[in-house]
């Protein structure tokens, strides 16, 4: 895990940073931030347990998948696949009650 300041945001990198390999996939982010990111998602016991769908760029995501979740201290974040195989990670801050996302790029190493 390695944290970094960029822009005052303090971004804590789990298990999916730039470069890394995942299970066969190459996974670096495109380059695109969205902060204030409109998340429509299941609120059972708590806000936020999964994001259902997501604005982007002006355009509406549905989340196919949700191929990983994890918690940092007062962030919730989400690695997950659109319906159209694009893949996002999205973070919702239980501080300000703000949703922030990355697209990201994979690539198959395992191709030949």
């Amino acid at each position: 895990m390695s944290n970094s300041v960029r822009n005052g945001i303090i971004w804590v990198r789990l298990f999916v940073p730039q470069g890394d390999k995942e299970g066969g996939l190459h996974i670096k982010t495109r380059g695109c931030r969205v902060e204030n990111l409109k998340v429509n998602c299941y609120s059972g016991h708590t806000y936020a347990e999964r994001p259902l769908s997501f604005t982007w760029q002006g355009t509406q995501c549905e989340v196919a998948k949700i191929e990983k979740a994890w918690l940092e201290p007062q962030e919730r974040y989400f690695l997950v696949r659109t319906r159209d195989n694009k893949l996002f990670r999205l973070c919702y801050n239980e501080l300000t009650d703000q949703w922030k996302g990355v697209d990201l790029v994979t690539t198959n190493t395992n191709a030949h």
